[in-house]
């Protein structure tokens, strides 16, 4: 009885998903999307939607001191040590650098912010809503800031030239997500200062 539960429970959380994901499948092959139409999707989901849905998460946290720095060290140690054990494992199994960066991009990054949360949510409630939130604030600029490190260390290693650091720190810096997790933080600490001193938000 418990194993139907939770394969139910499971199902109901997944099915949404994948039927999603074949609709837009069935979509394209019968060619309402166009190739055209695929780029700026991407472009508009990556620069405009998933920074806003970030800031947004970041800025609903109730404050500092409600969120769960154990789980979030813990998740981006584990993103660590995965990037690590792919690092070691690109270079091990292929000798072609322009084939190291996606290799090991593909080891650690996740698609968290379209699907795990709402799979969060679907499992867990609103409270595991919540808690993914939180986490997609820290896990996702942790996952696009090593993808850059990734990517660019490697097109080093295949156009012969040492990697520029400083070409690397730009490229984080000009993430649309990780600006977007900033400035929600920012804006956190903003709020947060006007509670503390005004009682309230003034702005």
């Amino acid at each position: 009885m418990e194993l139907g539960l939770i394969l139910i429970t499971a199902i109901n959380a997944v099915l949404p998903i994948i039927l999603l994901i074949l609709l837009g499948y069935i979509l394209r092959q019968k060619g309402f999307f166009g190739e055209d139409f695929v780029k700026t999707g991407n472009k508009l989901v990556f620069k405009v939607c998933l920074p806003c849905m970030l800031f947004v998460n970041v800025y609903d946290i109730a404050g500092f001191s409600a969120i769960r720095w154990d789980i979030v060290l813990y998740c981006v140690a584990v993103i660590c040590v995965i990037f690590v054990l792919g690092l070691v494992t690109c270079i091990a199994s292929t000798s072609v650098p322009e084939r190291r960066g996606v290799i090991l991009q593909c080891t650690f990054r996740s698609n968290f912010a379209i699907i795990g949360m709402s799979l969060a949510e679907a499992l867990g409630g609103s409270e595991a809503g919540a808690i993914a939130a939180i986490l997609s604030a820290f896990s996702i600029p942790v996952f696009n800031i090593l993808a850059v490190i990734a990517l660019s260390v490697f097109v080093g290693g295949e156009s012969g030239g040492k990697t520029s650091v400083k070409g690397i720190l730009v490229n984080i810096c000009k993430n649309p997500l990780i600006i977007a997790v900033t400035l929600g933080l920012l804006c956190l600490g903003i709020r947060t200062g006007q509670e503390q001193i005004f009682g309230e938000v003034v702005f």
